[in-house]
């Protein structure tokens, strides 16, 4: 699980950067990183957000299997969400701003609102890990990776509360933060997970 977890958030990164390449009319220091679900190569964004969805899915598997206590066991259904909000991203395409409001957008806003699962999430598995003796080699790793996380989670919210869209706006250069920040907690996290399993 935790090997799948690793190659599927990789992948996901590795598709991300992809798509900046391929679509470099979109501008990434302030457009929404969904926009690149809209025309051409739209696949390769559907193929990303599936991408990420496994990894969080496996990702709990494996911390469920590891960890087994009850603060994992919140984490990874947690995780899960985010994972469904993934799906949801994949197969309900964004509205363009300033667009009238489909149901396909308005799917596509709810599967993005649920990726704020998984950061919750990491709260939950990083304080399991503090509590755990033999992971000692991957606190550091976790803690800065999930301190880091928050913080630009948090710098986003208070980036788009003053400019929720436009060129001033935080969703475009942050959010690609928090979502490669995501998928790069995974990857830590896969990591420490494997190494306790064969302890």
């Amino acid at each position: 699980m935790n090997f799948i977890a690793k190659v599927s958030a990789y992948g996901f990164i590795l598709l991300f950067i992809l798509l900046h390449l391929l679509k470099p009319e979109i501008d990434p220091t302030w457009q929404p990183f969904s926009y690149y679900m809209i025309g051409e190569y739209g696949w390769l964004m559907q193929c990303a957000f599936l991408l990420l969805s496994l990894s969080f899915f496996t990702l709990a598997l494996g911390v469920i299997k590891v960890l087994q206590t009850w603060r994992a066991k919140m984490g990874a259904v947690l995780f899960v969400l985010a994972g469904i909000g993934n799906v949801l991203c994949a197969f309900f395409y964004p509205d363009p701003l300033h667009a009238e409001p489909t149901l396909h957008g308005q799917w596509h806003a709810i599967g993005f609102s649920l990726l704020g699962a998984a950061l919750l999430g990491t709260l939950f598995i990083c304080l399991q890990f503090y509590r755990q003796s033999d992971v000692s080699l991957f606190r550091g790793r976790i803690l800065f990776a999930t301190v880091l996380f928050w913080a630009i989670e948090i710098s986003m919210i208070f980036g788009m509360l003053l400019y929720f869209d436009g060129p001033e706006s935080a969703m475009g250069g942050l959010g690609r933060l928090v979502i490669l920040m995501s998928a790069i907690w995974v990857i830590i996290t896969s990591n420490a997970l494997a190494n306790k399993s064969v302890v």
